[in-house]
């Protein structure tokens, strides 16, 4: 089971293909429940490698709509939230989970902002 899993991953094929496959065995051979610790290892590692799938981001004119619109009406807390997910490609719900405590601002020319990881996100830095 292992060598399929690896095969999976190595041709770009989807995880549950893999996951649904051992899930089958333990549920349908009852005798082979935990036979699978190896696949189930390398289950893990490819959830923990894979880029979770995220929407494209919206292109920079749409984004200078919205932030136009968002400071023309003087919703400046919107335009911040709004760029800062854009520039750090964060979802809805960490856009609105940041805290000014997670924020780091620095004036030198190469780093715009620091995200810390309290709130339990990837650090990501900001470079011209």
């Amino acid at each position: 089971m292992a060598v399929y899993i690896e095969a999976l991953w190595e041709e770009g094929e989807p995880r549950y293909w893999g996951e649904d496959s051992v899930s089958a065995f333990g549920k349908f051979v009852p005798e082979l429940r935990g036979a699978f610790r190896k696949s189930w290892a390398l289950l893990t590692a490819w959830k923990k490698h894979e880029l979770p799938d995220r929407c494209a981001p919206m292109s920079m004119l749409l984004l200078y709509a919205f932030l136009g619109v968002a400071l023309g009406r003087r919703l400046d807390h919107f335009a911040l939230v709004v760029a800062l997910g854009y520039h750090c490609l964060l979802r809805t719900h960490e856009m609105y989970q940041a805290q000014v405590e997670d924020l780091e601002f620095f004036i030198d020319s190469k780093t715009a902002v620091h995200l810390c990881c309290a709130c339990g996100w990837t650090k990501v830095t900001l470079s011209d």
